[in-house]
């Protein structure tokens, strides 16, 4: 990225940062889905994990006609949904950084809510967001179809307490004429007459990360973050505990920078975003973030794994000229997440610009 004067106007430096990106031309649609408790249900820490999980089971079965075959080796892979979403590898052409991953980021993340509740009784009413990016939207029929059917087969490891559930309804988010995102969904789907009005609304990344900007209009601005589910960094093999701007600042460009070229219009696109972080060095990073522990099942490696991370709230700090390039990154990450587990809802942060 080219570099800035201190007089340079923050609407240019936000007009060229969304212009000359890529990733403003990642489309997604963001929906509120609906459940009710058919029998007791009982909720986990973070549900997160145990949706993600369940859904993806469930969702080939909805859309697998093949019986139990390895993916890779079936001859409808190429045209599969569930292959396309879960079981596609690293294209042969994808940047080092992606390859080295040695897996594609899902097209699409769930966002369970946030609650205290541990028990549910049948009656009771849950939700969870749903986030589809490109060609995953298309795949919405069949999302919704998975959800459930999910919730026939029921939410917990063992059989016999299962606890069943229903889609009642998945609203929409709309975008109101003026550009801005509408704090309300609109109705979308009705979980009793299965119906949903056609090809569900979508708008380019830029479109949503509606940029806030800080009244003060001093040289310095800052910018607070708060980790609203648990982040895992990780850093040459080891999780990062002591998080630095340019930490994060990788992490997040990595994220985005690998959805862009898979997601992308057109696909395939790169962005070398490692210049930007010497840029991020020159800001500061200060806050209060702490370990949080939780253990997950998985049904795939058939035990429990370890899933912690940060949580809590970080402010950063810098000049305008440098923190302003910034911004929609950090906006762009509030729909996107960053780190690990970011498919079952983890790495979510909610930014204040002050």
């Amino acid at each position: 990225m080219n570099s800035f004067t201190s007089h340079t106007p923050l609407a240019d430096l936000q007009t060229y940062t969304l212009a000359h990106l890529p990733l403003a031309n990642l489309h997604l649609a963001h929906f509120r889905l609906h459940f009710k408790a058919h029998t007791g249900l009982r909720l986990s820490a973070y549900p997160g994990s145990a949706l993600r999980g369940g859904f993806g089971h469930a969702f080939r079965k909805v859309v697998c006609t093949m019986g139990p075959i390895p993916c890779d080796t079936c001859m409808l892979r190429t045209a599969c949904p569930y292959y396309q979403l879960f079981e596609a590898p690293v294209p042969a052409h994808a940047p080092t950084i992606l390859q080295k991953t040695g897996r594609v980021p899902h097209a699409f993340i769930i966002e369970p809510e946030t609650s205290d509740r541990r028990f549910l009784q049948p009656g009771d009413t849950f939700s969870a967001g749903l986030t589809l990016l490109g060609p995953a939207i298309r795949s919405l029929p069949y999302f919704l179809m998975a959800f459930q059917l999910f919730g026939r087969i029921g939410l917990g490891r063992h059989s016999q307490t299962r606890g069943q559930f229903v889609l009642a309804a998945a609203d929409a988010l709309m975008l109101s004429s003026n550009g801005t995102v509408r704090q309300t969904f609109v109705p979308y789907f009705d979980g009793a007459t299965g119906l949903a009005p056609g090809f569900p609304p979508s708008f380019q990344l830029a479109e949503l990360a509606a940029i806030q900007t800080p009244n003060d209009n001093g040289e310095n601005w800052r910018i607070e973050i708060h980790v609203q589910t648990p982040m895992r960094l990780k850093s040459r093999g080891d999780l990062v505990t002591n998080l630095t701007p340019r930490e994060f600042f990788y992490h997040l460009c990595q994220r985005l920078s690998n959805l862009f070229f898979l997601y992308g219009e057109p696909a395939g696109q790169t962005w070398n975003f490692i210049p930007l972080l010497d840029e991020a060095e020159k800001l500061q990073l200060h806050g209060n973030l702490h370990w949080w522990d939780w253990r997950r099942y998985s049904s795939r490696q058939k035990t429990e794994m370890n899933f912690g991370g940060l949580v809590g709230r970080f402010q950063l700090s810098g000049p305008k000229e440098i923190l302003g390039k910034f911004l929609p990154l950090l906006k762009f990450g509030e729909w996107l997440h960053v780190g690990k587990g970011t498919t079952f809802g983890l790495g979510k942060y909610q930014l204040t610009v002050k």
